[in-house]
């Protein structure tokens, strides 16, 4: 639980896999013991409107194509695709634990709060920022996932150590990547969270439990929102050489 003198807000995190039945479970306990004015969850309009109306979602790959972003459809088809391969395992269905938020806060009569960046934003920023050795082993190593022999102890998923391990793989695995997807989002949502009042209880990925607490406890390092937003342009330079 974390209180600022500076905002009226009382911020409770919950840390969940979003393929975990004992997340939901979690969720559930959480909001209705804590009944709190404000339930945030780690979405994006795009994807609230996605888990809630999945019908409605009409994105094309000629549309996706027409527009110049075939690496964002390719970078977040791979994910999610690692995502639903790892929740079929359980029967759970990647953004189960979000639902179970939004529904349980209807029922107490909270408010929802949609504090994470635009997908397409973080995609691109990551996509933009990544060394070309970075996307190829990045590509290489999720499709290499569905044959991996390595078992996921899906019971473990949001305990801290497990977590913490995992995010420090990342970071050697893909600094920028870790940057994008992990360090800026947990700014982005720890800014958004401190701008809410009354108890709010939040509902993020277990891998952003512990950056968020770290800028929820130093406001003062969280960047500008809006620089966070930002994508940045590649820059080509040619060089000319002198025969």
């Amino acid at each position: 639980m974390y209180e600022s003198p500076d905002q009226p807000a009382e911020i409770i995190v919950v840390g969940t896999a979003h393929i975990s039945e004992q997340s939901i479970h979690e969720v559930r306990r959480t909001i209705e013991a804590e009944r709190p004015d404000v339930v945030a969850v780690e979405l994006d309009l795009g994807r609230y409107q996605g888990l809630t109306h999945p019908e409605q979602q009409s994105a094309s790959i000629k549309d996706i194509l027409s527009s110049g972003r075939l690496y964002q459809f390719l970078v977040h088809w791979l994910l999610a695709h690692v995502q639903n391969q790892l929740g079929s395992e359980v029967g759970v269905k990647p953004g189960s634990e979000m639902l179970s938020a939004i529904e349980v806060a209807g029922s107490v009569g909270a408010s929802i709060a949609l504090v994470d960046r635009d997908i397409n934003v973080t995609i691109a920023r990551f996509w933009a920022k990544m060394r070309l050795i970075e996307k190829l082993k990045m590509l290489v190593a999720l499709l290499g996932i569905p044959t991996s022999d390595e078992e996921i102890d899906l019971e473990d998923i949001t305990n801290d150590d497990v977590i913490s391990q995992l995010v420090s793989e990342l970071r050697q695995f893909s600094p920028t990547a870790a940057r994008v997807l992990v360090d800026e989002r947990d700014a982005y949502l720890a800014g958004n969270l401190l701008t809410l009042r009354g108890k709010v209880v939040a509902v993020v990925g277990a891998g952003h439990k512990e950056g968020i607490k770290h800028y929820l406890d130093h406001p003062e390092l969280i960047p500008p929102l809006e620089e966070l937003n930002v994508v940045p342009k590649r820059r080509v330079t040619l060089r000319s050489h002198t025969l």
